[in-house]
C-alpha cells in the first residue's frame, strides 16, 4: 500500500549509476553482485503514484521494486532507465518525504534493537568510485540535501563475538543535476586483518524543511 499521492515536505532523489569498488592491487572486484544496479526482480516492480505526483524533478521510468542483493528501507529503491552507463540506475528517494532513503548492500538482520546488513567478503579494498546525480523534488520551504555512501569491511572477533571493522570509506556528495563522477578511498584501520564481509550503505535525506 503506498500513502496518498501527494508530496509531505521534502522529497530528494540520489541517482546512482555504475560503481566499481576495487582492491589494493588495482583489480576490480567482481564478486559484490549487482555493484551496477543493472538487476532488478521483475516482478516486484510497480509505479509510485507518490514519485509520479512530484513536478519538479521527473525520473525517467521510475518503478520501485526489489534491486537484486540489495536491502531497502521502505520503498526507498527505485530503478530508472536515466543511466549513466548500461540500461539502469539506481534512485535512492527520501521515504514520502518524511524519512530517509536507504538502500544496504546484501540483506539485513536485526539482533538487539540494531541492524546488521551485508555479505560475505574476503580481501583489502582500496576505493569505490561511479557517478551520481542529487536533486530535490517537489518541497516546501528550504531544504537541505544530505546523501551519503559509506564503505565498511569487517572481520568477526571471536572474543567479543563482534565485528571488528576492518577498514572504512565514506563520501559525502554535493547536489548536482547532472552525471558527475565520484570516488574516495576506503581506509584501512587494522593493518593484520582481512575482512571477512563488508558492507555498503546508500543514504540520502535532507533538513530545515
Amino acid at each position: 500500500m503506498f500513502p496518498k499521492a501527494t508530496i509531505n515536505r521534502c522529497l530528494f532523489f540520489l541517482i546512482l549509476s555504475t560503481q566499481f569498488l576495487q582492491c589494493n592491487n588495482g583489480q576490480t572486484i567482481d564478486a559484490i553482485p549487482n555493484l551496477n544496479f543493472e538487476e532488478w526482480e521483475e516482478n516486484s516492480l510497480q509505479d509510485d503514484p507518490f514519485l509520479m505526483a512530484d513536478t519538479t524533478h521527473k525520473i525517467a521510468n521510475a518503478k520501485v521494486g526489489k534491486l537484486t542483493g540489495w536491502s531497502a528501507f521502505g520503498q526507498s529503491a527505485v530503478r530508472t532507465t536515466d543511466a549513466f552507463e548500461g540500461d539502469y540506475a539506481l534512485v535512492v528517494n527520501s521515504w514520502y518525504g518524511t524519512g530517509p532513503g536507504v538502500v544496504d548492500l546484501g540483506q539485513c538482520r536485526v539482533t538487539n534493537r540494531s541492524q546488521a546488513c551485508g555479505m560475505p567478503f574476503q580481501g583489502r579494498l582500496n576505493k569505490l568510485n561511479g557517478h551520481y546525480k542529487l536533486v530535490a523534488g517537489s518541497t516546501q520551504g528550504n531544504h537541505v540535501l544530505r546523501a551519503s555512501v559509506t564503505v565498511y569491511s569487517f572481520r568477526y572477533n571471536a572474543a567479543s563475538q563482534k565485528r571488528d571493522t576492518v577498514a572504512l570509506g565514506q563520501l559525502f556528495l554535493e547536489p548536482t543535476e547532472e552525471y558527475t563522477p565520484f570516488e574516495f578511498k576506503i581506509t584501512t584501520i587494522l593493518e593484520d586483518d582481512l575482512s571477512d564481509s563488508i558492507a555498503v550503505v546508500i543514504r540520502v535525506d535532507g533538513s530545515d524543511c
